[in-house]
């Protein structure tokens, strides 16, 4: 049997918080974008056919270049 891989610890970056930034400055602007295309989808959700974070009919501008973003990569 093996050893289980060194899981790499997630702190200080709370995806749901209610004031998520960026990452550092030292990750690559690829990785960054792709991070804030997560972050998007997350917060800007459906509910009752209107986005809760901006308060428009859903999909939300932001939505959709979240999504713009995700098929560029």
């Amino acid at each position: 049997m093996t050893n289980l891989a060194a899981v790499i610890p997630l702190s200080g970056r709370d995806v749901l918080a209610e004031n998520v930034t960026a990452p550092d400055a030292d990750v690559p602007e690829p990785a960054t974008l792709y991070y804030l295309t997560v972050i998007a989808f997350l917060l800007h959700t459906n509910v009752d056919g209107s986005c809760p974070r901006c308060r428009e009919v859903w999909p939300c501008d932001h939505l959709r270049l979240a999504y713009r973003l995700r098929e560029a990569f």
